[in-house]
Formats: structure tokens, C-alpha cells, sequence
């Protein structure tokens, strides 16, 4: 059996695509009597890994599962300060020198890189690192895989779907990252796309990867752990009527995910005088909470907002819900539209390339252009009127997962890389 080491950006209790992939595979590495390790950062929400003051998980140090997970500070010390971390980062990025760039990617756990500098002795046979645009992380995965000798595999997550002049796509797309990839024993990818942009931009930086590095894997979804939710439940708990539609969201509350123009859109509608109630699950930002202060009264009150949802108001949430709705312009997958298909729930996505690979357009939901708040409302408005249609996708949806999309599959794809350590 091998001994795994996973480095990756957050982990349980924090939540999000690569976040359940990551947990996914370490406590089915466990279920095959591999011993794994989890480093990661100490962030819950998501902007902690660049917000010091943003919520963080006390313990440092525990197991989860059979998994031994230990977290390194994102902010430790002086980092602490806002003004002096943000200074720091916009220093560091902007050096001449290759390795400062790198330290100057958030989160900033410089303890991780101190401790593989000060021991010797990892006994690891497997390194894997996810995900983009974590820089620091894929470094510690690279020293740490030359040093033990161990296998590295990295999952990018790379979001595609943001053009070249979007700030985000040079996040992402850095040629900081062409030696992680020049030395990795497997790439994950996600999508057909994903693997095509990252060749084509490694190619360009002058890195030629064989496609045999690359497997695609797509991620999944257990029916039995995710179809227990009930909707008379989550109803009864949050005073919404039996009879009134729910449209809903569940992600990152973040402008790249459409979620401001989801809003807008809603404002429309009920301007129009159509009753639905609007439900938002996830982690919160900054800039949503700014965003939402501004709100009218009107849009608060046909909305429920959920930070943070335990697992039984997210699955009764899924179950309650008539339409889920994610038109986010930067993905690398989006598991929620798994999810919600296996409610039987229609969905609404965004016409990128990644998501047009899991949804196809009419079939099993719709895809429109981001932010186009009157193409959101007509599908909307349609399918609020037309039960029978929303009935049909979301049965196509959840057809399509049972068929390609349970964990049981991918661990299929995943196992001859994890399971023989020759």
C-alpha cells in the first residue's frame, strides 16, 4: 500500500468543487488501505486565502475519516494585518526573481515550505497537488516530489471560459506554472477543454506534454449520501409556502459566478409579479456582502440567503428547489449541476466550453451568455410556466449522471494510478 500526501488549498470542513474532489479521493485511498496526509491552508471561506480577517478553522492538526490533516496558517504573525499581507503579496508578485513570485501567491503558507526545507525524511510514494491558482502549493508539491523520489500528480482545476485580457485568466495562466506541469507524472483534467487550453498555453511557454500525461476525470457524486434531502423540511423550517417555487443557487457568492446578475434578474421578475422565492447557498465574499447591503427591501425579502449550509439543509435545499441556477463565466466542471440533476432538477448554466461539456443545451438544461439578465429571465419565466419541461430535463439530468457521473466510475478511471505503486 502507499503513503499519499495531498496538498491542496482548503479541506473539510471548508466546501467547493476541488475541496470535495480532494476529500473524495483521500477517503477512497483510505477505503483501500493506502495511508494518506492532507497539507493545507487554514482558510473556511474561500477569500481567506487572501483576506487575513476572513474566517479560518481553529484546529490545526486532526483526523478526518482515517485522514491525517494538518493546516498551515494562511496569515501567520504580522501577516495578520490586512494592509501588510496585501502589501506583501503586490510586492512579492511583481519581483523579478521566479521563487519570490511563487511565495507572493496566496495563501501565504510559508510554514509548508519551511518544513520541507527542515526534514529529510518523507515517506511518501504518491504527491498529489491541486489547485490552480495556488502557486505556493504546487511548488511544495514539486520539492517535495523531488526530494522523496515520489510520484507527482496534479489536479489544476484550471477555470477556462475567461478571455485572455480578464485579470483572472492571468492568474490562472501563469508561466510560473510551465515547471509544476514539466514534471508531473499525471495531469487530471476535468474536461476535453481543460486539457486543451493547458497543452495549448504550455506549448506556447515551450512545454511540450505528451497527451498520455493528461487523464480525463470529471468529477462525481455518491446518489446514496446525496439524495436524503426533504423538502417539506426545509420549507417548514424557513416559512416558505409548500406552493411557492424556489429558484436557487449554491456556490461561492462571487461575481465571476453570476450570482449579482442572478439577483437582478429575480428583481425583474418580481417586478413582473412572478412568486418565487429566491435561496442562496455557500460561502459569502466581501464584495457580495457590499453588493447585497444595497439591495432593496423588496429582493431581501423573497430571498433566503444560507452561509454556509449543514449538510441536511443543503440536500433538503437541492430537494425543495425547482430551478438551480449557476451561470458562472470561470469553471473548470461545476459538481452542483451533478447534484441538482439528481434531484431531477432543470439547470441553467453559462454557454462556456467546460459546462457545455456537462450540460447540453435543451436536453438537460440551458446554457446562455454571462450576465445576460433577459436571457436568465425568459428561461426563468419559461420554466416556472412549464412544469412538464423542467420535469423532462431534470429527469435527462438525472439519467446522465447515473450513467457517467457517480464516484463509482471515476474511481474506476483512478484506480490503476493509485493503486500500484510501481
Amino acid at each position: 500500500m502507499s503513503k499519499i500526501l495531498y496538498i491542496t488549498q482548503r479541506y473539510a470542513p471548508a466546501a467547493g468543487g476541488a475541496e470535495i474532489y480532494v476529500n473524495a479521493l483521500a477517503q477512497w485511498n483510505v477505503k483501500n488501505g493506502h495511508e494518506v496526509d492532507v497539507w493545507t491552508s487554514d482558510a473556511l471561506e474561500a477569500d481567506a486565502l487572501w483576506y487575513p480577517r476572513r474566517k479560518k478553522i481553529d484546529v490545526m492538526e486532526e483526523k478526518i475519516e482515517g485522514v491525517h490533516v494538518r493546516r498551515f496558517k494562511t496569515s501567520p504573525f504580522f501577516l495578520n494585518n490586512i494592509f501588510i499581507n496585501k502589501a506583501i503579496r503586490f510586492i512579492l508578485v511583481r519581483m523579478p526573481f521566479r521563487i519570490l513570485r511563487i511565495i507572493g501567491s496566496p495563501p501565504l503558507c510559508w510554514e509548508m515550505l519551511r518544513e520541507v526545507r527542515k526534514n529529510d525524511s518523507f515517506p511518501y510514494d504518491i504527491i498529489h497537488v491541486s489547485a490552480m491558482p495556488y502557486h505556493i502549493l504546487f511548488y511544495v508539491g514539486l520539492l517535495l516530489a523531488k526530494k522523496t523520489g515520489a510520484k507527482l500528480y496534479l489536479t489544476p482545476f484550471a477555470h477556462t471560459g475567461i478571455s485572455q485580457k480578464d485579470p483572472l485568466y492571468k492568474k490562472y495562466f501563469d508561466p510560473l506554472i510551465k515547471d509544476f506541469f514539466k514534471k508531473a507524472d499525471k495531469v487530471f483534467v476535468q474536461t476535453d477543454v481543460e486539457q486543451r487550453t493547458l497543452s495549448n498555453f504550455l506549448e506556447q511557454k515551450g512545454v511540450s506534454l505528451s497527451l498520455d500525461v493528461f487523464q480525463k476525470v470529471g468529477l462525481g457524486v455518491v446518489p446514496g449520501e446525496v439524495l436524503v434531502g426533504d423538502r417539506t423540511r426545509f420549507r417548514a423550517k424557513y416559512g416558505i409556502d409548500p406552493d411557492i417555487p424556489i429558484v436557487f443557487y449554491v456556490g461561492a457568492r462571487e461575481g465571476v459566478k453570476g450570482v449579482y446578475n442572478l439577483v437582478n434578474t429575480c428583481e425583474i421578475l418580481w417586478k413582473k409579479g412572478i412568486v418565487f422565492k429566491l435561496v442562496m447557498g455557500g460561502n459569502s465574499s466581501i464584495a457580495f456582502e457590499k453588493f447585497w447591503d444595497r439591495r432593496s427591501e423588496e429582493v431581501k425579502s423573497n430571498s433566503l440567503v444560507l452561509e454556509r449550509p449543514s449538510d441536511e439543509d443543503k440536500w433538503d435545499m437541492f430537494d425543495a428547489g425547482d430551478i438551480f441556477v449557476m451561470t458562472s463565466k470561470s469553471e473548470s466542471f461545476g459538481i452542483v449541476y451533478l447534484e441538482a440533476w439528481l434531484y431531477k432538477k432543470p439547470v441553467i448554466g453559462c454557454n462556456i466550453e467546460a459546462v457545455s461539456e456537462i450540460i447540453e443545451e435543451g436536453e438537460d438544461g440551458y446554457l446562455l451568455p454571462f450576465d445576460d439578465s433577459q436571457a436568465l429571465v425568459e428561461k426563468i419565466e419559461f420554466l416556472l410556466s412549464n412544469k412538464e419541461e423542467a420535469k423532462r430535463l431534470g429527469q435527462n439530468g438525472y439519467n446522465k449522471v447515473m450513467r457517467e457521473y457517480t464516484w463509482e466510475n471515476k474511481f474506476k478511471i483512478l484506480a490503476p494510478f493509485f493503486n500500484d505503486k510501481k
